[in-house]
């Protein structure tokens, strides 16, 4: 055990990983190694045999192609670590081939669902010291999703500073605190203009008034959604709802790349293919 905390200390403060790729990592492996305990095999004896027994394991349980695959690459790179710290000689994960996956479509929601969304989060009640501003903080948080395709920790961790209403952007710190400018859209301007009077440098906070953390907002979506009639409606399906918005408009995919924050280049680079001014008037004629 001492070896996963020392490989989500790394993960966490030299790869910058996100919260929930730690905590799939953390989890994956906390199951690898109990494979690895009821067999009486210690990291530094698996073999590529060890790994396959693992994987098969896996499918046996019914686990998707998905949900064996993150779990290789969880082990890829635990492995690679390992080598590198020199805990073993050699990667045994590095020659496994990753499991087929059937393509699938995303999907998104309508114009009568997002609608439908848009005015549930407006009639949402909470029965304390903050609940008028509960209410804005509900509506916000659906407008930022559906026009912006945030991530939920990225929703969350917005703060005043991060928003130029005058330019209407929002600066983002995305997955590898790789940094991205979102263009707000007309209605968002004008929500945030009206609702954030809340009298804190962040926009999204609890009762207690502490910044909201992704697993609250994750249900509060949830909620939301059942109010509107959208059964197990997850943050992520916002994201693909925008991205499927900006596609209908006639946005390029490099276009989406970008906007989604996706692109491993720097906000310098991100409009190699446009200048700024080009990127930010198209992206805003997408968007409203």
């Amino acid at each position: 055990m001492d070896y996963l905390e020392e490989f989500i200390d790394f993960c966490q403060f030299q790869r910058s990983l996100s919260k929930n790729t730690i905590r799939s990592y953390e989890w994956d492996l906390k199951q690898f190694f109990k494979h690895l305990k009821d067999r009486n095999l210690d990291i530094t004896e698996v073999k590529i045999r060890d790994i396959d027994s693992f994987l098969i394991s896996l499918r046996k349980e019914g686990r998707s192609p998905q949900t064996v695959n993150r779990k290789i690459a969880c082990l890829r790179s635990f492995f690679e670590w390992c080598r590198r710290v020199e805990i073993v000689k050699g990667n045994p994960v590095e020659f496994i081939k990753s499991l087929k996956q059937p393509k699938t479509l995303p999907k998104y929601l309508t114009e009568a669902q997002q609608q439908a969304l848009l005015e549930a989060s407006k009639n949402t009640n909470h029965p304390n010291k903050n609940g008028p501003y509960m209410k804005d903080r509900d509506y916000l948080l659906v407008v930022f999703l559906l026009d912006c395709g945030l991530r939920i920790g990225e929703a969350c961790a917005i703060r005043r500073e991060d928003i130029n209403l005058e330019d209407g952007t929002l600066r983002v710190l995305g997955k590898g605190q790789k940094e991205r400018i979102v263009i707000l859209s007309d209605r968002l301007i004008k929500a945030v203009k009206e609702h954030f009077n809340n009298g804190s440098d962040l926009l999204f906070f609890n009762q207690w008034r502490k910044q909201l953390d992704t697993r609250h907002a994750f249900r509060i979506v949830q909620v939301i959604g059942e109010r509107a009639g959208i059964e197990n409606l997850h943050p992520h399906l916002c994201r693909h709802t925008y991205a499927t918005n900006l596609r209908r408009k006639g946005a390029d995919l490099l276009l989406i790349k970008e906007a989604l924050g996706h692109a491993s280049v720097s906000t310098t680079e991100i409009y190699a293919h446009l200048g700024e001014q080009e990127y930010k008037e198209k992206l805003k004629a997408l968007i409203n």
